[in-house]
């Protein structure tokens, strides 16, 4: 098994941001001007992600890029309206892959601690989670009431 710092993750994440800014050009070019934005925003905050290497591990990097990929790739290809779980599926993997890499940022310092109370552990990223989801709900809520054309 490949470790957490495994230079292939980070190398993977690089690639996933070429192909995130090919997404970028490409709602630009079909004129979708609040997708390309909401794509650019998540390049963006990919790209300090993946350069801010010695606060997380590397794993973080790529299940990050890839989530900026997922939520490209809906919006692109209008995946969101279609019916299917896509939607669902994208939101919790989002969801999970942002509280993983923050709770190894807030929690970082603690972990020694939760290695022996598993349930405290359990209890603290599952509530880190559910706000996260939360924020990320009024986000999008919010993004869809401002950047999207009436």
């Amino acid at each position: 098994m490949k470790s957490l710092n495994w230079k292939g993750y980070r190398i993977i994440a690089w690639i996933g941001q070429a192909v995130l800014t090919i997404f970028v050009i490409v709602a630009a070019v079909q004129g979708k001007w609040s997708n390309a934005l909401g794509l650019a925003l998540f390049l963006v905050l990919s790209f300090v992600f993946v350069i801010r290497d010695d606060k997380l591990p590397t794993l973080f990097d790529f299940l990050f890029v890839l989530a900026a990929l997922l939520n490209a790739t809906g919006w692109v290809w209008n995946l969101f309206g279609m019916p299917g779980p896509y939607d669902e599926i994208v939101h919790a993997y989002t969801t999970s892959a942002i509280t993983l890499a923050l709770s190894f940022l807030v929690y970082g310092s603690m972990l020694n601690i939760f290695r022996n109370h598993t349930v405290l552990y359990l209890v603290t990223i599952t509530s880190f989670g559910i706000a996260i989801g939360a924020l990320w709900e009024v986000t999008e809520w919010s993004a869809g009431k401002f950047l999207i054309p009436k």
